[in-house]
């Protein structure tokens, strides 16, 4: 892919796409990834319809299936999407909206640089994923820089994020989990069509989920740029997942220090230059909470302030300080101009979604409001549902996943 280029789907020969998922290794990918070479997928961030292939590719091995039970169990997987999905995997027919927080934060711009702190299992992934999701299909570049998930488990979190579910499977009520999608038998023709939508509808999409000696800010910057150039310069969305990770393992005091050092990169590399060579770019970065902080943002009905959509004005206040919750990332919370802090329950065990309550909380908001939002999270699709998202009805929505 040449300087200045835009990835076009068109570009590629004509049954490209359907070959790379019959595997014809005689094929070779189009030099659709945002490096000037097509360089190793290992290294170099990729288009999602590489990690969509890569999925295909691991359900179509030969052989016996590579699951694993625990004592007791069995192997049982999922089944011809013919017969047990019935459409559950393709995409639903509306993009669900989030009303409350648009009108609490208004959009993502180039400059914004937004920082997302949870607990452990709160749904931080999920929540950067469909933001995602959202901004590429508005055509925006969007690179997801993840230290946490490989491609093949993030194609599978968008696949299920988009999934439409079947009401009369409790198992899939409102959506496919991904987990489901990893742990099919085969890659059936359902799965195919819901890889090759998830391509065409979010057309500008990169994964790119380095080793660990190339989790540096530099290297952050460079994948950032190079994407950018590979769309004509303009300004990209670039989820950061984790921070913590970005960081060098070398004990406490020095990862402080090192993520310290990203916060000062990540707020250079959100602002346009002066003389114009640099667009900017939008970024969400996600924090996990420290471990002494988890009890603040487990709490959700403390937490749950303002129930109007999060319009508290400027006093708004939340009961305890959430603004530095992050494990050592105190002074990128203080630097950034957005902190956002997602609080989920431990909603109900018996729940085949996983739904529970959710809050996000914004303590800090350098361009508008503070406030609250409420939340229903889906954790088995990993889909946050707006709860005041109008349905079809006009009513306020009262169970997710019910269009």
């Amino acid at each position: 892919m040449g300087k200045g280029d835009k990835y076009d789907a068109g570009d590629a020969p004509e049954d490209a796409f359907d070959r790379e998922f019959e595997q014809d290794e005689e094929v070779p990918y189009p030099e659709d990834k945002p490096a000037e070479s097509n360089q190793s997928p290992d290294t170099e961030a990729s288009h999602v319809k590489h990690a969509v292939a890569l999925l295909i590719k691991r359900l179509s091995r030969p052989g016996p299936a590579e699951v694993f039970p625990w004592p007791g169990g069995d192997v049982s997987r999922p089944g011809s999407a013919t017969t047990a999905y019935g459409g559950a995997l393709l995409p639903t027919s509306e993009q669900l909206k989030w009303p409350s927080i648009h009108r609490l934060l208004g959009p993502w711009f180039p400059g914004r640089l937004g920082v997302l702190v949870g607990s452990t299992g709160s749904g931080k992934t999920a929540f950067a994923v469909q933001v995602a999701e959202a901004v590429t299909r508005h055509g925006a570049p969007v690179l997801y820089a993840s230290a946490e998930l490989g491609r093949v488990e993030l194609a599978a979190r968008f696949i299920a994020l988009r999934s439409r579910g079947n009401a009369d499977e409790p198992a899939m009520r409102d959506g496919v989990p991904w987990t489901s999608i990893l742990a099919m038998k085969t890659a059936e023709p359902e799965l195919i069509e819901a890889g090759k939508l998830l391509v065409s509808e979010c057309p500008n999409l990169y994964l790119w989920a380095p080793p660990s000696s190339q989790r540096t800010v530099e290297d952050l910057a460079a994948m950032t740029k190079a994407v950018s150039k590979a769309h004509g310069g303009r300004s990209p969305f670039v989820v950061v997942d984790y921070i913590q990770r970005w960081a060098p393992d070398v004990g406490d005091n020095g990862k402080r220090e090192a993520v310290s050092g990203l916060s000062a990169r990540l707020r250079e590399l959100s602002r346009p230059d002066d003389d114009g060579e640099w667009p900017g770019a939008a970024i969400l970065a996600l924090s996990s909470t420290a471990r002494s902080n988890y009890a603040h943002l487990r709490d959700v009905d403390a937490l749950t302030l303002a129930r109007d959509g999060g319009m508290k004005g400027k006093n708004w206040q939340a009961p305890v300080d959430l603004v530095g919750l992050g494990k050592e990332s105190g002074e990128l919370e203080y630097d950034a101009p957005l902190v956002m802090c997602l609080a989920s329950d431990k909603g109900n065990e018996n729940e085949p979604m996983g739904q529970r309550a959710a809050l996000v909380v914004v303590p800090k908001n350098r361009h508008g409001h503070r406030g609250s939002t409420e939340w229903e999270f889906l954790a088995a699709v990993g889909r946050f549902v707006d709860k005041s998202a109008p349905t079809p009805t006009g009513k306020t929505v009262t169970r997710p996943g019910r269009r």
